[in-house]
């Protein structure tokens, strides 16, 4: 969890899509394989449901065994742990 989440509200998120994007970049002699997990996913907060996709904060495209590791985690979750901003209910993260 990172420090600008630690003191966000905890819920829970029901998972309702989960994928893992592959692009190369570059000339096909110096080309560059980038991994990337897209997740959405729905929470609910009083009477009304927000939608979110934040992995996580400093999420980037580049370690393969930290994207296999997410995706793996999220593709048959049902249920997740999010961390909401008290002050703004929009903005979530995993």
């Amino acid at each position: 969890m990172s420090q600008v989440s630690k003191f966000w509200t905890k819920t829970t998120a029901t998972v309702e899509s989960v994928e893992m994007h592959v692009s190369k970049r570059g000339s096909s002699r110096k080309s560059k394989t980038t991994y990337e997990v897209y997740v959405k996913y729905a929470y609910i907060i009083g009477n009304k449901k927000y939608r979110g996709s934040n992995v996580g904060f400093g999420y980037d495209q580049n370690n393969t065994e930290d994207h296999s590791a997410i995706f793996n985690s999220l593709k048959y979750a049902k249920k997740i742990s999010i961390y909401v901003n008290p002050f703004d209910l929009e903005e979530s993260v995993i």
